[in-house]
C-alpha cells in the first residue's frame, strides 16, 4: 500500500469547496496526502482513470448532472474500492446511499465538529496495526478475536454462533445473545431481529424485511424494528459513535 493518501473533494458549491478542502487538509496534517478538488461529479469522474484512483472521496450528494449517489453507484459498478464520505445536508437521502456502502455521512453544518472523528476511524482502518482483540468464551474453550472481524452473531437453538470475516467457520459461544448485545452495543453492533446481532460496518443495505451485508449474506429484519434500525444506523454513520472500531476492507 502506498504511503501517499490520494484524496478528492467534490462539491458544486464554490463557497463550500475551498472550506471543506482546507479542513480536510488540516485534518490529514502529519500524513502524506495529495488532495484534488472538483466542482462536479462528472468532472471528478473525468479526472479518474485506471492510473489515477483515489483512496478517499469527500462527496456532496445534491449536485447538478450526476449527483453524489449516482456517482457512487457508478464507481461500485466498476468495482472500484474507493472509500466515500458524503458531506451533505440531504439527510433524507442517507438511506438511499446505503447501496453505495459509504464509509460515513457528515452533515455540512457539523463538518468542523465531526470530520476529525470520521477521518480517525478511516485512518485506523487503513493502518496495518491489528485491532485490539477480545476474548469470547466458547462452548469448547475461549478464543480471541478482533471486534472488527466479527460480521454477526446468530442465535440458533439456544446456542450463539459468532460469524467471522473471511468465511471462516463460526465459533460456538457460551454467552447469551442478550449479553452479547449489552457488551457490544457501544461498538456499533445492531440487533435487527431477536436472533441476530450485526456489526454495522458490514451492512450494505437495510430493507423492510432484511439486511444485505457486504459479505453477500442476508439477515432478517423484524418488521417492528425496520424504521428504528435505520435511525440507529444513520446515527452511527453521521456521528461515528462506535468506540475504536476500525473499518475492514472486504
Amino acid at each position: 500500500m502506498s504511503n501517499v493518501i490520494n484524496i478528492a473533494v467534490c462539491d458544486d458549491d464554490e463557497t463550500m469547496l475551498p472550506v471543506i478542502t482546507g479542513v480536510v487538509r488540516a485534518t490529514f496534517e502529519g500524513h502524506e496526502a495529495r488532495i484534488d478538488t472538483f466542482g462536479s461529479a462528472d468532472a471528478l469522474y473525468a479526472g479518474m482513470d485506471a492510473a489515477k484512483g483515489y483512496d478517499l472521496i469527500f462527496l456532496d450528494i445534491d449536485m447538478p448532472g450526476t449527483d453524489g449517489i449516482q456517482f457512487g453507484v457508478k464507481l461500485r459498478g466498476e468495482k472500484r474500492n474507493t472509500d466515500i464520505i458524503y458531506v451533505s445536508e440531504r439527510e433524507d437521502r442517507v438511506f438511499e446511499s446505503f447501496k453505495v456502502h459509504p464509509f460515513g455521512f457528515v452533515r455540512k453544518r457539523n463538518f468542523l465538529k465531526d470530520i476529525s472523528s470520521v477521518v480517525k476511524m478511516w485512518l485506523d482502518g487503513r493502518s496495518a496495526v491489528p485491532a485490539d482483540k477480545i476474548v469470547i468464551e466458547g462452548t469448547g474453550g475461549s478464543f480471541a478475536v478482533a471486534l472488527s472481524e466479527i460480521v454477526y452473531i446468530e442465535s440458533m437453538k439456544k446456542l450463539q454462533y459468532v460469524h467471522i470475516k473471511g468465511g471462516k467457520e463460526p465459533f460456538e459461544a457460551a454467552s447469551s445473545l442478550e449479553k452479547f448485545a449489552e457488551r457490544f452495543a457501544r461498538y456499533g453492533f445492531l440487533q435487527p431481529h431477536k436472533s441476530y446481532l450485526v456489526n454495522y460496518l458490514y451492512i450494505r443495505y437495510i430493507g423492510k424485511t432484511e439486511l444485505v451485508l457486504t459479505t453477500g449474506e442476508n439477515i432478517p429484519v423484524s418488521r417492528r424494528r425496520a424504521e428504528e434500525l435505520k435511525g440507529e444506523y444513520m446515527k452511527l454513520m453521521q456521528d461515528s459513535t462506535p468506540a475504536a472500531l476500525p473499518r475492514q476492507t472486504n
